[in-house]
């Protein structure tokens, strides 16, 4: 008997039952961006302009010398000067002839002009130890010249932050603006305990002329050594006729008219009215810089 091996056949699929034959495709490298060759290109050439610019200032500094800084000169704060036209050689031949005025009580001196006359006023309380007053022709131009009880040390803690420090003829002040036209100056004195103080004092009314001269009556002021025990006693004899001239003349304000003595204390007056009497109480004593005329 014949053994007949068959094979045995596979089941027939249609085309489109079969599963679709996947082919396997081997993955492209990825081109690499052109971004980084850009960036790198551009940082390359910021560091080629920075060498170069670099070298270009390395050699002009090489071949360039530096021009030297002058120095800043220092002010000195606590010694400013007022403005140049008070110590012209003109201010001063013009004050050259002038009266010169000298208090060696409170030790200090001035000049005024010839045709200028001067009032002083002593023993103000309240007010002022001592004001004189230099007036021009028109009297509406007045230069108060005051002298007070108080410290320096008072005066300045005061007066810093509102005036101005200057120097007049090498004496340190303060310079304080009253009004456009009106000026004080505050000095302090020779005298221990006081300051001195100086009033401009130009009206609207004054002429140019004496507004100008306050500027050269200003630059004659100085200090001098006070003395105030220089003054001579007087005798009963010069008491008396001062008395006389006194009633003579029927003064009717606290003053001293006549310009040849010192003159002070409080005029005398009647209780029972308000009104003061002819006679006034006074101290007397010679003044040290006037000859004693009556």
């Amino acid at each position: 008997m014949e053994s007949n091996s068959v094979e045995q056949a596979q089941p027939y699929q249609p085309i489109e039952q079969q599963p679709p034959q996947v082919s396997i495709v081997p993955n492209e490298p990825k081109k690499p961006s052109a971004i980084p060759k850009i960036l790198m290109l551009f940082v390359l050439i910021i560091v080629v302009m920075i060498l170069s610019s670099g070298g270009t200032y390395l050699t002009l500094k090489s071949k360039i010398t530096p021009t030297p800084t002058p120095p800043v000169p220092i002010t000195e704060i606590s010694s400013p000067t007022l403005s140049p036209d008070l110590y012209t050689e003109e201010t001063r031949s013009a004050t050259a002839n002038w009266q010169t005025y000298t208090n060696r009580k409170y030790g200090y001196s001035i000049k005024y002009p010839n045709d200028w006359k001067i009032q002083e006023k002593d023993n103000l309380q309240g007010l002022a130890l001592f004001i004189l007053t230099i007036y021009g022709p028109s009297q509406n131009t007045l230069l108060d010249i005051w002298v007070n009880n108080m410290d320096w040390q008072q005066a300045e803690n005061e007066l810093k932050g509102k005036a101005k420090q200057i120097s007049l003829n090498g004496i340190m002040a303060y310079e304080e603006k009253v009004s456009k036209t009106s000026r004080t100056y505050t000095f302090p004195s020779k005298v221990s305990g006081q300051i001195v103080q100086i009033l401009f004092s130009p009206s609207p009314k004054s002429p140019l002329e004496e507004i100008k001269a306050l500027d050269q009556i200003l630059s004659t002021f100085k200090f001098i050594e006070p003395s105030p025990t220089s003054n001579a006693q007087i005798s009963d004899a010069e008491k008396k006729l001062i008395d006389n001239w006194i009633l003579k003349n029927n003064l009717n304000e606290f003053g001293d008219p006549k310009d040849t003595m010192y003159a002070g204390g409080t005029p005398l007056f009647d209780e029972r009215t308000g009104k003061t009497i002819d006679k006034y109480d006074y101290i007397l004593q010679k003044h040290p810089d006037r000859p004693w005329n009556i």
